[in-house]
């Protein structure tokens, strides 16, 4: 049998070096890539997050290290990173991610770099936010950090979040298609044989029937349910019972007596069985996807609302500002169109603001002198002074994105405990089959 790589499950070269004792047994890796990435996770006290993961890990990749350093340049850092108070805050996209105990690998290597203050993952949005002391630790040297354990990470970009889940969403839309397409023809033949009972021997048309069954049944299985038999024979070599274990199991038993009923043209088939439960497991992860997705959008659009840039008022006249260095007391100029800055009061003009994304107030809502103003609100009708009340990182659309992040994350540690959880319950159902089919009549 060819052995495979313990970390990134690829084939193992014959006599490669490159060994490890890891969860008691010594462990082979394809190449030096995975053996180093292994050593830093058992050398960090990480070992288990090859009993948490849910897929293998992808084969590290060499990293540029001039790349690295452009993250540190002042000028790129002012695009996504939050200052305050002498420490640094930055949000990270993690690419690579299969499972909650990837994102909680990357939690709890990153807790134990010196300067780094706090770290906090979101599986449905694959993101990391770092909270770090500039002066102890660089953010490139954050980045390489997370390079070490096979992952790729970058300022976040929604753009690129985008395009990453919308490869995957394409990915099982494919299978889900097909799927529904060769289990069709599976369950017509099985509706037939409902309305018109048959008895042995069986007549040609349903022998017919039965065999093209068990060719499609076998290509669902090879092609979009392959991924239940791999994510099972992951949970057996790992010593675990995860959901895809008794699911696999029950696809292979229905198969077999399936194939057998075939073959000796006697017994009941249940390709019906089969097309069914790969097709909605598929429908179920593909709306799982959605789910994240649908999470990661809110976020986006509560990022998009807030300006990057404000027209403050100064004794000279107007300058352009970044929104991160406007102060209390500042006075900007929000013109129709534009979103407010930060929290403020209205000290010249009259107009509506739009504060359907901060207060789902589906009106614009008149402001006029003396009036509060909320970050994030849109102007939509005349041009306004405002004077600032608090910085925008006070400010209510702060807020909001802060207990939104905090909600998703929470999640993330969820899913561990929920995996957990899914473990027991798998062993359980396993174990009450085992105990119906050993105690049922002949």
């Amino acid at each position: 049998m060819e052995e495979r790589c313990f970390h990134c499950a690829l084939p193992v070269p014959r006599g490669a070096p490159w060994k490890l004792f890891v969860a008691g047994k010594e462990r082979a890796f394809c190449c030096p890539g995975c053996h180093g990435v292994a050593q830093a996770i058992l050398k960090a006290g990480l070992e288990d997050y090859y009993r948490f993961r849910d897929a293998p890990s992808e084969r590290p990749e060499p990293l540029d290290l001039k790349d690295l350093a452009l993250f540190d340049r002042p000028d790129v850092q002012a695009a996504f990173l939050r200052r305050e108070e002498g420490l640094a805050e930055v949000r990270l996209l993690l690419e690579r991610i299969r499972c909650a105990a990837c994102v909680w690998l990357n939690e709890q290597h990153l807790r134990r770099l010196p300067g780094v203050l706090e770290v906090a993952g979101d599986y449905a949005g694959q993101t990391l936010r770092v909270r770090y002391d500039p002066q102890a630790v660089t953010l490139s040297r954050i980045i390489q950090a997370i390079a070490a354990l096979g992952y790729r990470a970058h300022p976040f970009d929604p753009a690129h979040r985008r395009r990453l889940m919308e490869d995957e969403r394409r990915r099982n839309s494919e299978r889900l298609l097909f799927a529904g397409l060769v289990g069709m023809p599976v369950m017509h033949f099985s509706l037939a044989t409902y309305l018109m009972p048959v008895a042995p021997p069986l007549p040609l048309w349903v022998v017919i029937g039965r065999y093209t069954a068990l060719i499609a049944c076998l290509a669902l299985l090879l092609y979009p349910g392959w991924d239940i038999f791999h994510g099972a024979f992951r949970d057996l070599r790992r010593g675990r019972l995860g959901m895809d274990v008794p699911i696999a199991l029950g696809l292979a038993i229905a198969l077999t007596a399936s194939a057998y009923a075939t073959f000796y043209q006697t017994g009941e088939v249940y390709f019906d069985a089969i097309a069914m439960f790969v097709f909605f497991i598929l429908a179920a992860r593909l709306y799982e996807l959605r789910g994240r997705e649908a999470a990661a959008r809110v976020l986006d659009r509560l990022a998009r609302v807030e300006p990057q840039t404000a027209r403050r008022l100064t004794e000279k006249g107007e300058e352009r500002v970044a929104v991160l260095d406007l102060q209390a007391g500042d006075r900007v100029v929000v013109p129709p169109g534009e979103a407010v800055p930060a929290d403020g009061v209205v000290l010249e003009g009259h107009s509506a603001f739009d504060e359907a994304l901060l207060t789902g107030e589906a009106e614009p809502v008149a402001r006029g002198p003396g009036e509060a103003v909320a970050g994030g609100s849109v102007n939509v009708a005349q041009p306004v002074v405002i004077r600032i009340a608090h910085p925008s990182r006070d400010s209510a659309l702060s807020r909001l994105q802060a207990l939104w992040m905090q909600a998703m994350e929470g999640r993330s540690s969820r899913g561990l405990l929920a995996e957990g959880v899914a473990a027991s319950f798998a062993g359980g159902v396993l174990l009450i089959a085992l105990c119906a089919f050993a105690l049922a009549p002949e």
